[in-house]
């Protein structure tokens, strides 16, 4: 490594250890927004069309740990060369927001879009049927916060999920809880994810508009939004405020995901819960390690929390201080599911089962992203037809917006309707002013829409068409209603 390089390591570790948590960049790309970021960030801007693989530093915890997942992923061997490659492509977008800037090849991706991402948390919905039989406002909130951790141990996987085509929908259902969800993208620039959750018991809401910073070796998430949870028999509403996610080496050294600072869930009843995501230190100190409490209504601390957001959440009585009352035992609110061994991109079963047709869901729209032959044909192993085929829906995006343009229309979703004032938030939420909240229309989505079909195995892959102006792509129609071709022995060998 040169001096240059030398010097600008040095220069950051002469910093404090938590630059994390500088103010979070809310605004687009493409505003007129200032742009703040912490001190390592801005000396990157006057060097980075100058950085090189050797300036990038890596940060790896110590090997081991409980539930730790060092396989699959970015972590492959075989991608080594085309993260270096792809470094020098995308090297002079340090410090931005490269959320909607990118379009990233597939071999950076995982065959899961961001809308199966949001269905994950529904892994562990029965949490929220136990919080609906409690009646101790405290233990349902601690129970609230479980589930709010729960869906951290599926981020760990390394990978990018595609991003969702405007108008795109995911759809999943559990007879044994009665649950009903969907998922649909709102608008593109920014990028906007609503999903909408509903049981006999509760419902469950949320508006994503997250943002990122590239720093380099290394890209934070800030999961901007709001969350909302409502219990029919008790009628309050819970919010969740989540914690900042860093994915790490993502060029260089083995990658891995870090989360830290405040996930915070709240009651309209004035009750919350707030715990700490500690982030990982130099040494692997801290690693996976939440800690907090549930405060009663008059900010009086009752329920110590704590545990490892990928592994298992307890909680035990406390007194006003925080110290554990005499003779309690923590009970487990929640403990991570079993993952499989060895699977290429680190899926958890749950995920498997979302990127199921005949699992997950009795009827598929077109507009459901498991119809989509780039993801289709990635999980089957065929890089360069699935590179091919996001290529050509890219495209079509982009045709549709260039005729949106031409005939003066907008877009409007079929399941959400944007609602910018006149609704509550909470604090630690965007205001209305930074973007809309997107109300649930109430449409009864099972078997509803041209051409849907029974979901059927042979239909994943085929039929995409979440278009406005389906005309434009009859002939991609016709391509992709054939079936997607058969992998080739080369894919087969490395997609096991």
């Amino acid at each position: 490594m040169g001096w240059g390089g030398r010097s600008f390591l040095l220069f950051r570790r002469a910093l404090p250890l938590l630059p994390c948590y500088f103010p979070r960049l809310l605004c687009h790309p493409l505003s007129d927004q200032t742009i703040y970021a912490p001190l390592d960030v801005v000396f990157c801007f006057s060097r980075c069309s100058a950085l090189g693989l050797n300036d990038l530093e890596t940060v790896e915890p110590t090997e081991g740990g409980e539930g730790g997942d060092k396989g699959g992923g970015l972590a492959g061997k075989e991608l080594e060369s085309k993260r270096a490659s792809f470094f020098q492509q995308i090297k002079d977008m340090v410090g931005k927001d490269v959320s909607s800037l990118l379009s990233v090849p597939v071999y950076f991706m995982e065959p899961f879009t961001n809308l199966q991402k949001m269905a994950e948390i529904m892994e562990y919905a029965s949490l929220l049927n136990q919080a609906a039989d409690q009646d101790d406002e405290h233990l349902r909130l601690a129970l609230c916060a479980a589930f709010a951790v729960s869906m951290y141990p599926s981020c760990e996987r390394t990978c990018k999920p595609f991003n969702p085509i405007l108008g795109e929908t995911f759809q999943y259902h559990d007879k044994s809880l009665e649950l009903d969800f969907l998922a649909e993208q709102v608008s593109h620039h920014p990028p906007v994810g609503v999903a909408h959750a509903t049981t006999p018991r509760w419902s469950y809401h949320i508006t994503s508009c997250p943002s990122t910073t590239f720093l380099g070796n290394s890209i934070e998430i800030f999961p901007k939004g709001r969350t909302r949870i409502h219990f029919v028999g008790s009628d309050d509403t819970y919010y969740v405020i989540p914690p900042t996610t860093k994915a790490n080496n993502i060029i260089v050294g083995w990658p891995w995901i870090d989360s830290y600072g405040t996930l915070t869930v709240g009651c309209s009843s004035g009750a919350k819960c707030e715990l700490e995501f500690t982030p990982c230190g130099w040494t692997g100190s801290g690693r996976w390690e939440v800690d907090g409490y549930v405060y009663s209504r008059e900010k009086v601390k009752v329920l110590k929390v704590y545990g490892k957001w990928n592994h298992s959440i307890s909680y035990v009585p406390c007194d006003s201080e925080g110290k554990v009352s005499p003779g309690k035992e923590p009970v487990v609110l929640w403990t991570a599911n079993p993952k499989p061994e060895g699977d290429k991109y680190g899926f958890t079963y749950f995920a498997h089962k979302l990127n199921s047709v005949d699992d997950a869901v009795d009827h598929l729209l077109p507009s459901d992203g498991r119809r989509r032959r780039d993801r289709y044909l990635l999980e089957k192993g065929q890089q360069g037809e699935a590179q091919s085929a996001k290529s050509t829906i890219e495209e079509q995006q982009r045709a549709e917006r260039r005729e949106r343009e031409k005939r003066g229309d907008t877009w409007t979703p079929r399941w959400f309707e944007a609602k910018t004032h006149h609704f509550e938030t909470f604090p630690g939420e965007p205001t209305p002013e930074e973007f809309a909240t997107w109300d649930w229309k109430g449409l009864d989505f099972i078997g509803h829409g041209p051409d849907c079909r029974d979901a059927r195995e042979d239909h994943a892959g085929q039929g995409f068409a979440p278009w406005q102006y389906p005309d434009l792509h009859d002939q991609q129609k016709q391509m992709d209603d054939q079936p997607p071709p058969p992998p080739s022995a080369a894919a087969t060998s490395s997609s096991s």
